[in-house]
């Protein structure tokens, strides 16, 4: 189960991905397949039952996918991290 400060951690970070993109919650959830809702819930860290969010692996890689972000540029802030592989198709912040 995730902590909760992870997951406040990403849905700050998908937020603040998505602004800086110019994205609507609808379109990121149109490109990843997701309920409006379902992508609202996840961006405020919550599940759509109203507990903390657990969303799935295929969930969040669908999601990744649609704001063009590599996952581990969003989870792992370490100072000592490598740096992660950053495909062509991967768009700045």
């Amino acid at each position: 189960m995730a902590h909760h400060n992870d997951v406040q951690k990403l849905a700050e970070q998908l937020l603040q991905i998505r602004t800086a993109r110019g994205l609507s919650q609808e379109q990121v959830a149109h490109a990843a397949n997701l309920s409006t809702y379902t992508y609202s819930c996840l961006e405020r860290g919550v599940s759509p039952s109203g507990g903390p969010a657990n969303p799935t692996l295929e969930t969040l890689l669908r999601t990744f996918d649609a704001l063009q972000i590599v996952p581990p540029s969003l989870i792992d802030d370490r100072p000592d991290a490598a740096p992660p592989f950053a495909p062509s198709w991967a768009l700045p912040l």
